[in-house]
């Protein structure tokens, strides 16, 4: 298992991207600034982070000093302007040794720090009294300083009621000059960190893009009014999208406004640092490196295998990728998991780099999801093959409704469906079994890259069978032969090393059961962006609806499947016929935006009895297929249901789709 913290060992090639921020940095003309680290939800936006840091940490600069903040972990509990202010306030106190006037200004700073987190609590304590309705009690007792500090005590966590007097004694003219107290603060922590020797402070913000919308604009506001001094860098990051979705609500009467957010963002970040998704060779090199990192490869020998991947990559513009040879040249005896992990990586890095859009946090977690199940089943006493594991994996990952129906085949003829060796057949891959013992009749090679074992069947070796061996289909069997035969995605899973067919794919599907039952670990699966999309795809506003849909094909195909796959279950699980009619629309206009998806939408009809399926699914089914290689399964559905004697009304409509099709013929 690996790990899903950041991390400040470089397995992405971000070297440039340091380079470019650590630039600014070091350019003292250019400060006061502020630097977005803009990438998608687990594109390694953190760990570049904390490269960055970890260099000023432990570089020579003692005049340069890195703060980190997460917002998103103050969210819950105080207002993140003043968290933000206090945080850096403190880290200076802990890092540097303060003189006389230092502290006086620490302390004057703090005060001020203190009396923001009481006004936020009066606000809070007022608007809570506003909406019990004794308002007008507060404001009469506005008057009395030690009751308005005692009833303010008993809702802000922290501060003593005398305190609270004390502060509103203190600083009530202050708190009643607004202008003056943003001047003064600004002033006074400007020479606190001259007076600290601090020539550059770089105050690290991470996870605002998981903060909510309020937070987002106090962190931005801190910075603006307060925080941002000559001596100041701030480097954020986030997902930009998200950031300016939040940073738009600061605007609600202009939401119609195109730009808005990006406009007011642009003003905030002078220097957006964006982080790319991984390619195919990044990916790969990625996992490689992932599988390489184990504990029997020591910290010396995996640092010289990290820097050769990264120069090879270098070198050839990410075209060389680290391979088995390179591996040996630094171990002498590669072990075998290592060589698997290496192999491995080759045959999944092209899928994942493009479904998952090069991105690494959610390839870490597929193969986390791997081991993890490889680890189970050996706890049991069970050996299973990690290269089959993959690729059903891929397959339950991507196109989850085939997922299922490939389950219920196989249980239902002892772990081997029979129906594989006919799609596989059609993918050339039958006779081409790499995880199986060689026969007398094979010859094993060792192929250049990582490793790989591949056996080529020579001409004595028979050659598979045509056709399945029964001739009469299940329907289970109809539905998969016909997505392995439309679906390109599906086709090309096929086309996967190893093939299937013939191997026992019970002990697999059983350390899978919890995505066969019910889809509960979709969501989890999803993206910050995926998770937001579901939301509004079923929010009750149609404007936010269509939005939604508008912007579905921006969603990796993991992201895309999930929200079907959650879209499913959800209409699988209510029994209101109302809901399930709007849920199976919502489906349908869907599918229209991601038509990666129609041949999973098909097999999910054909899954659902008759009796649930509202009326509005035999015209939609035919605008989505018309045209497409999945027109004909859909045709072969709206047959069936023409013929349904429970339904009578599905079967009409079914029946009237089929006569307007060959109309238009």
């Amino acid at each position: 298992m690996w790990s899903d913290n950041e991390t400040e060992i470089d397995l992405l090639d971000f070297t440039h991207l340091v380079a470019a921020v650590r630039s600014i940095l070091a350019d003292k003309s250019l400060h006061p600034a502020t630097i977005g680290i803009y990438g998608d939800w687990g594109s390694g936006k953190s760990s570049l982070m904390r490269m960055v840091r970890s260099e000023i940490e432990h570089g020579e600069d003692t005049k340069t000093m890195a703060i980190q903040f997460n917002g998103w972990l103050f969210e819950s509990y105080e207002n993140a302007k003043s968290a933000l202010m206090g945080t850096i306030l403190d880290e200076i106190v802990i890092k540097r040794k303060l003189g006389p006037k230092a502290k006086d200004l620490f302390l004057k700073l703090i005060r001020k720090v203190d009396l923001m987190q009481v006004s936020v609590g009066i606000g809070k304590y007022v608007a809570a009294h506003a909406v019990a309705g004794d308002l007008g009690l507060v404001l009469a007792a506005a008057s009395d300083v030690p009751a308005v500090a005692k009833a303010i005590a008993e809702h802000v966590k922290d501060i003593s009621a005398e305190d609270i007097e004390k502060l509103i004694k203190q600083n009530g003219s202050e708190r009643a000059d607004v202008r003056m107290a943003i001047r003064d603060f600004h002033h006074d922590f400007n020479d606190l960190l001259k007076e600290s020797g601090i020539e550059t402070l770089v105050v690290f913000i991470d996870d605002l893009d998981r903060c909510n919308p309020a937070t987002v604009i106090d962190i931005f506001e801190a910075i603006r009014l307060f925080l941002f001094v000559p001596n100041s860098v701030f480097v954020i990051a986030a997902d930009e999208d998200l950031i300016r979705y939040a940073v738009s609500t600061k605007f609600p009467g202009f939401q119609e406004r195109a730009g808005i957010g990006r406009d007011y963002l642009e003003k905030l970040i002078q220097y957006p640092v964006k982080v790319p998704p991984l390619a195919k060779s990044e990916i790969e090199n990625y996992i490689k490196l992932l599988f390489v990192n184990s504990p029997k490869v020591t910290k010396e020998q995996f640092e010289q295998i990290r820097t050769t991947a990264l120069q090879r990559a270098m070198s050839s513009f990410q075209i060389q990728c680290l391979d088995y040879e390179c591996v040996r040249d630094v171990m002498k005896e590669v072990p075998g998991e290592i060589i698997e992990g290496l192999t491995l990586a080759e045959t999944l890095a092209p899928i994942l780099a493009v479904s998952l859009s090069g991105n690494p946090r959610q390839t870490k977690r597929f193969l986390n999801t791997l081991r993890m199940r490889i680890e189970m089943a050996r706890a049991r006493g069970i050996a299973l093959n990690i290269r089959v594991l993959a690729k059903l994996m891929l397959l339950e990952y991507f196109k989850t409704e085939t997922f299922k129906l490939l389950a219920e085949i196989q249980a239902a003829q002892e772990g081997k469906p029979q129906v594989l060796e006919t799609l596989e057949q059609k993918r050339e891959l039958v006779g081409f079994k790499n995880d199986e013992p060689a026969s007398s009749g094979e010859v094993k090679s060792v192929g250049r890259s990582a490793g790989r074992q591949k056996e080529r069947v020579s001409e004595e070796t028979p050659k598979p069978k045509e056709t399945l061996n029964k001739t009469v289909l299940t329907e289970n069997e109809k539905t998969l032969l016909e997505a392995g035969q439309t679906d390109d995605w599906i086709k090309n899973w096929l086309s996967l090393e190893p093939a299937l067919s013939g191997i026992d794919l019970r002990s697999y599907f059983y350390f899978s059961r919890e995505n066969l039952s019910l889809n509960v670990t979709s969501v989890r699966r999803m993206s910050p962006e995926a998770q937001k999309m579901l939301t509004d795809l079923l929010h009750e506003s149609l404007v936010v609806r269509r939005q939604a849909l508008n912007t579905a094909m921006s969603l990796n195909l993991a992201d895309a499947n999930s929200i079907l796959s959650s879209l499913a279950e959800r209409f699988r699980k209510n029994a209101d016929p109302i809901i399930k009619e709007g849920v199976l629309k919502l489906m349908f206009d869907y599918v229209e935006k991601r038509k990666d998806n129609i041949s999973q939408m098909v097999i999910f009809l054909k899954g659902i009895p008759e009796t649930q399926i509202p009326l509005v699914a035999p015209v939609s089914l035919v605008g989505i297929t018309r045209g497409r290689e999945e027109e004909k399964s859909a045709d072969a559905l709206l047959e069936e249901w023409s013929k349904n004697k429970l339904n009578q009304n599905l079967a009409r409509a079914a029946s009237t789709e089929i006569a307007n099709k060959v109309k238009r013929k």
